[in-house]
């Protein structure tokens, strides 16, 4: 997972290099990197991120369903409408069984935001927020049994 955040970072990097309105240390800060953006290095860093998604390695597959997510949370009227169905898609279609848990998870919650009750910002990795996430869903599911 951290090689292929790692990765996703380059690959973010290079294309926002020679950018002035976005900082490198923009990047890692979701809330951050939307309000600096332009509309067009918005669009572009969506089509980055559907790019990533199909990517081979599996590192960056998971980093980008994970930053995707976040940046949806965050900014809930931007549109991610051609990142969600390619997240759905990997939930049923994925090649392993990590990236397929990452993403039917990302689903759920792109489909019912609300069940977020944390601060997704506040997570400085994917592999956090997944795993706060995961803490949330967990406490839903207890909820309900008793």
């Amino acid at each position: 997972m951290k090689i292929g955040t790692i990765v996703l970072s380059a690959m973010m990097l290079a294309v926002t290099a020679g950018q002035m309105e976005v900082r490198a240390g923009d990047l890692g800060n979701a809330r951050q990197a939307l309000s600096t953006m332009s509309r067009a290095r918005i669009e572009y860093a969506k089509k980055s991120y559907l790019y990533s998604l199909e990517n081979g390695n599996d590192g960056v597959i998971q980093s980008a369903i994970g930053i995707v997510l976040q940046w949806r949370l965050i900014s809930p009227s931007e549109d991610f409408s051609r990142l969600e169905e390619k997240i759905n898609d990997l939930a049923i279609n994925g090649r392993s069984p990590a990236i397929r848990f990452k993403a039917s998870l990302a689903s759920l919650v792109m489909e019912n935001p609300a069940m977020v009750t944390f601060d997704v910002a506040g997570c400085e990795n994917c592999g956090e927020l997944f795993d706060a996430i995961t803490g949330s869903v967990r406490q839903m599911l207890v909820g309900h049994m008793f």
